[in-house]
């Protein structure tokens, strides 16, 4: 039985509620994906890191006053890993840049979507089903 003034006993991980801390608060967002704790933007996807880094200099030419304001670490260039082949995706955080200059987010540019490129071959005979095996 507990005593009163007892702090809960299970662990924080598995409690229920609004007091729920770790991994579960962080997800907390719709259907249990991350919500994010900086104003990040995406400014575009591409299958080649030259086309992506294009389209933040084209971004920047767009918004220079919130580019005024960026750092070297609020552009975030991430390799993603595809199907069969790696594509570039560019993201400016605009932590650093007052919230009356940030922009909203646009449509990307580049705008790449690694699930269009993916093309399958027709199946190929087994070297037993040539042979009449």
């Amino acid at each position: 039985m507990k005593q009163a003034g007892e702090p809960p006993r299970v662990q924080p991980s598995r409690r229920k509620g609004p007091k729920a801390s770790g991994r579960r608060a962080a997800t907390a967002g719709k259907a249990g994906r991350r919500v994010s704790t900086k104003p990040l933007i995406e400014i575009g996807r591409a299958a080649k890191k030259a086309d992506a880094l294009a389209g933040l200099e084209r971004w920047k030419t767009r918004h220079p006053r919130a580019a005024a304001h960026l750092e070297a670490a609020d552009v975030l260039v991430d390799a993603m890993r595809g199907r069969s082949s790696t594509w570039t995706r560019v993201r400016v955080n605009l932590e650093h840049v007052p919230p009356r200059l940030r922009p909203k987010q646009a449509p990307l540019d580049p705008d790449y979507d690694p699930s269009e490129r993916v093309t399958r071959e027709p199946a190929r005979k087994s070297p037993r089903a040539r042979r009449g095996a």
